[in-house]
């Protein structure tokens, strides 16, 4: 048996490694820009923004897949048959606290009370062709391609694991 850097240094990289070392280094990019950008503006005006959440909202998707994939390797490390299953319970849940959450905004902006009256209130501010009755088709479409994916990542994970 090698030892931990031996075995992994001589390991053959795979396409998943690259896009796992692209998501991680993208990240680190972001946040090492960031703190600079932050770093001059205090420099030259005296006073930080700070760090606020929202300005990595673009970073949330790579996250979210660093996450998963941490998550999968410990799933197979633990319970390795049935790895697969708690991989799609997980993205599962990610999706369901996306909405769940979605939901809370919306309620502490908008009357939910009536269907009517939400998309009068959400249909303010916005450009005519996201007015009115589009939308409950916007959330129709994103709930149905929520579960096309899921269905999807299901067909993916299955046969991932049928190869190894």
């Amino acid at each position: 048996m090698l030892p931990l850097g031996k075995s992994f240094l001589t390991r053959k990289v795979t396409q998943s490694d690259i896009v796992l070392l692209f998501l991680i280094s993208s990240s680190a990019i972001y946040i090492i820009i960031f703190v600079i950008w932050d770093y001059f503006f205090y420099s030259s005006h005296g006073f930080s923004f700070g760090f606020q959440g929202r300005y990595f909202f673009p970073m949330v998707a790579f996250h979210l897949a660093i996450l998963l994939t941490g998550l999968w390797q410990v799933l197979e490390i633990i319970f390795k048959k049935f790895a697969k299953y708690g991989l799609l319970l997980i993205l599962f849940l990610m999706i369901l606290f996306n909405d769940v959450s979605l939901s809370y905004v919306a309620v502490s902006y908008y009357d939910t009370s009536s269907v009517d009256i939400f998309i009068k209130q959400s249909s303010q501010y916005k450009p005519v062709i996201f007015k009115g009755n589009i939308i409950p088709l916007i959330l129709l479409l994103g709930a149905v391609s929520q579960l096309i994916f899921v269905l999807n990542f299901r067909r993916f994970v299955f046969k991932q694991t049928t190869k190894s």
